[in-house]
């Protein structure tokens, strides 16, 4: 009715853990022009390191526990990891790319093997006052992998659609791509109320 609003609210969600640290969105690694595709999984920087040294030719991948960074050893020669690559926050080289010297590579930053830890849901055919990417609540992803991460929220947004016919529901991470969550399910719960315009 023209004389009503409504107001939306993510009252509760139990969201699993389990997209992967490394994933379709941050997979690709650019070495010398040559594109290395990483495999999908969790990983800590052991078995990343691994990982890495078995996938790019004569370059052996190290991580420092005093440093958090990974360093890059090739057997002879310098070397360039492109920008192209989808990994760098994950790998800790510079978003620009970077090259080695003297046939080594240090990242630039800390490695980030952090993985999901924010995930916003999103309702798409609402119009919502409050926030242009229409996100309806926030859950925090403070769990371990395979655990599930539980919010319970109050705080209510106003739409301002006159007819609400469907919804289009989506769960972004902390870096706005759809999280993927293998397939396994995950609860939200919604709640609208109407309010009268005097109330509101």
């Amino acid at each position: 009715p023209n004389n009503m609003h409504v107001l939306i609210s993510l009252v509760s969600a139990s969201i699993p853990n389990t997209q992967y640290t490394i994933n379709s969105t941050n997979n690709t690694l650019v070495v010398d022009g040559a594109t290395k595709t990483l495999t999908s999984g969790f990983y800590d920087v052991d078995t990343l390191s691994s990982h890495l040294t078995s996938l790019i030719d004569n370059i052996v991948v190290t991580h420092s526990t005093t440093t958090g960074k990974f360093t890059f050893t090739k057997t002879s020669g310098d070397f360039a990891i492109g920008a192209a690559s989808t990994c760098l926050e994950v790998l800790g080289v510079k978003v620009t790319g970077q090259s080695s010297s003297s046939s080594v590579l240090v990242g630039e930053n800390v490695c980030n093997l952090a993985g999901l830890t924010d995930v916003y849901v999103q309702i798409l055919s609402l119009h919502n006052e409050n926030s242009k990417q229409h996100v309806v609540g926030h859950v925090a992803i403070n769990v371990m992998p395979g655990e599930i991460a539980h919010s319970i929220s109050h705080y209510k947004f106003a739409v301002s659609n006159k007819h609400l016919q469907h919804y289009h529901i989506r769960l972004i991470d902390q870096n706005d791509n759809l999280v993927d969550l293998n397939s396994i399910p995950y609860n939200l719960v919604l709640q609208l109320d109407w309010v009268y315009n005097k109330e509101f």
